[in-house]
């Protein structure tokens, strides 16, 4: 191993391995080396590749002076030329501690340390100066998902049109423009036949719009009744939302002014939230064209304090409506306080000098939460020869005269097709039973819908019933009617009026749980006997 702190030239292990290495046998002799020249008597020697066939491989541990290899390779940054730091010698001492004293010994003869001895990169500190700074790396802006990279350049951007050039519009002659204009004249009758409002705003615009056509029309022109006003034959209402007093004040004054500007009104409909005023409908009676009314839906009903059914004003709304065939009425049901009073004690008021209502047309009839009031009794003391479906509110557990629904369905129930007993939802609900001759009442009926409890029907012979409806099948529901089918042959479908079939792909084990489970049984009953179950939407479990 070479000394490292001698002057002869240091030699890498490297190179040292390189000149070791025999050369190919194809390159010419290294002049360098003094290899002595062969004779030619002699026979040539045997080739590079035999001896290293023979040779063999030695793999000894080196012992390597890492800090001689640190000082021996300086990177060239470091080469350059310093100025010498103040107080230190450019010279250095490669053995600092050959010649130095020994050490001193103190009296009971333990040896004093002496200053340290210095080490080689303490050394070389001095000599190459402090390590260059390194360069801060330059910041790097982060980018965002609203950076937009094209914005400084939006004007070397080329725009290519996607769509294809349109086609210039040919003109349209002077003449297409009247034939236009006349059909205007055709189709605004027809717009303003059947209005449907779902606002108050809508309403109010619609009946300034009719208030003042109305005022710029003049009695020299040949129709006596004002456009648009003229052409308004139905007006719904139903998708009115109720907001509050002031809401129903004002759609109440809007009705009161609209009313005489429709002489040919024929159907009208509101929500029954909202209750019309005595003048709103003294504006639908007092008006021309009353008698061109033929259905009134959804009107909110509060009896007068007045017993006498003349003094109400519905009954003398329908005494200028002879036309009419479809009218309903909502009450506001039973008030609890009601329930306290003694029901035999109540008593009619004389019929004697009452004018029954002419109502000849009147074909569907319902009357909502409404056990008594002067329109129930006025309607009880009139024909009613057309009346084919009625829908009331059972009221069973009232005798008469308190209750009017039992004998309204004995009077008229003779013509019925369809009888519907049907309570409002609302909190809470109270179901009322329902009368047990309903089937023996009414001998032409094809469909009857039943209330919760159902009553035990008192049937004696045979009826031609149809279709029967029931709120949601139960065991105690099919006891009841068990009994009816053999005097029911006609019977040919029971609808669940509350209940719909489960749809396609919910499983065996929730199709049988539940009211599922007992329509599904109900359904199985029902087949033997020929009879199919439909749900709320008239549809057939496949």
């Amino acid at each position: 191993m070479q000394d490292p702190l001698s002057s002869v030239p240091h030699q890498t292990f490297q190179a040292h391995r390189a000149s070791q290495l025999t050369p190919h046998p194809s390159l010419p002799a290294n002049p360098a080396k003094g290899t002595p020249v062969a004779n030619p008597s002699l026979p040539a020697k045997p080739t590079a590749a035999a001896e290293m066939a023979a040779a063999t491989v030695f793999a000894e541990p080196q012992l390597r002076d890492f800090k001689k290899e640190a000082t021996s390779f300086v990177p060239s940054t470091l080469k350059r030329k310093r100025a010498p730091a103040s107080g230190a010698s450019s010279k250095l001492d490669a053995a600092p501690s050959i010649g130095a004293a020994a050490p001193e010994v103190d009296e009971q003869g333990t040896p004093q340390a002496g200053p340290a001895r210095p080490d080689l990169v303490s050394a070389l500190k001095n000599q190459f100066g402090p390590a260059p700074p390194k360069p801060t790396p330059p910041k790097r802006e982060v980018k965002s998902d609203y950076d937009r990279p094209y914005e400084k350049f939006s004007g070397f951007l080329l725009l290519l049109p996607l769509l294809p050039e349109p086609k210039p519009v040919k003109p349209l002659p002077a003449e297409i423009w009247s034939d236009i204009i006349a059909f205007a004249d055709i189709t605004l009758p027809l717009l303003y036949a059947s209005v449907r409002l779902t606002g108050t705003a809508g309403l109010e615009k619609f009946t300034k719009k009719l208030h003042a056509a109305d005022q710029k029309w003049d009695s020299i022109r040949r129709i006596p009744y004002s456009t648009p006003g003229r052409w308004v034959q139905t007006v719904d209402l139903s998708s009115l939302a109720f907001e509050g007093q002031a809401h129903a004040l004002l759609l109440d004054s809007l009705l009161t002014q609209l009313f005489p500007l429709v002489p040919f009104l024929s159907a009208f409909s509101i929500s029954p939230s909202f209750v019309l005023s005595r003048r709103a409908l003294s504006s639908l009676v007092h008006r021309e064209g009353a008698v061109n009314i033929r259905s009134l839906s959804g009107l909110s009903y509060i009896p007068t304090h007045s017993p006498a059914p003349d003094d109400d004003p519905f009954v003398q709304l329908l005494r200028s409506c002879p036309n009419l065939e479809v009218l309903e009425i909502v009450g506001q049901g039973l008030d609890l306080t009601e329930l306290e009073f003694d029901f035999a004690e109540t008593n009619l008021p004389s019929m004697t000098t009452f004018s029954p209502l002419v109502l000849p047309k009147l074909r569907l009839l319902t009357l909502l939460s409404m056990h008594y009031s002067p329109l129930m009794l006025a309607l009880l003391h009139s024909p009613l020869p057309g009346l084919r479906k009625l829908t009331v509110t059972p009221f069973e557990d009232i005798p008469y005269p308190a209750s009017l629904v039992s004998e309204f369905i004995t009077t008229h129930g003779a013509d019925l097709y369809s009888l519907l007993l049907f309570t409002p939802k609302s909190w809470p609900t109270r179901l009322r039973p329902s009368p047990t001759n309903l089937l023996m009442c009414t001998p032409n009926l094809n469909h009857l819908s039943l209330e919760m409890p159902l009553p035990n029907l008192a049937l004696t012979e045979s009826h031609h019933l149809k279709i029967l409806s029931i709120p949601r099948p139960n065991a105690e529901s099919w006891r009841v009617l068990e009994r009816l089918f053999p005097l029911l042959p006609h019977l040919a479908v029971i609808r669940t009026r509350d209940v719909r079939w489960l749809r396609k792909g919910i499983s065996s084990m929730a199709q049988e749980a539940g009211v599922q489970g007992e329509m599904r049984e109900w359904k199985r009953r029902l087949d033997r006997r020929r009879i199919r179950l439909l749900d709320a939407d008239w549809r057939q479990n496949i």
